[in-house]
């Protein structure tokens, strides 16, 4: 059974999706907020916290494996 598109996913947190190749075809397998815990294959959401700005570490999600990144409140810097 295949959970949820990337692109389905997106738009049912009403964030902005940043994806390589269709997001309409890609199913992860699951999601995580923090990098240091994100494992190949899930989506990362960038969160603006009050400690950390996620929007920081989106190449580094990337880079460990994400699936896509979904944007969520981006910083106004």
């Amino acid at each position: 059974m295949e959970g949820m598109a990337l692109a389905d996913v997106a738009e049912a947190v009403g964030g902005e999706l940043v994806a390589h190749g269709d997001p309409s075809k890609i199913y992860p397998t699951g999601g995580c907020i923090d990098t240091r815990q994100l494992c190949p294959g899930e989506i990362f959401f960038a969160l603006c916290g009050t400690n950390a700005d996620g929007h920081r570490f989106i190449g580094a999600a990337f880079e460990k494996g994400a699936a896509a990144v979904v944007e969520i409140g981006r910083a106004h810097v």
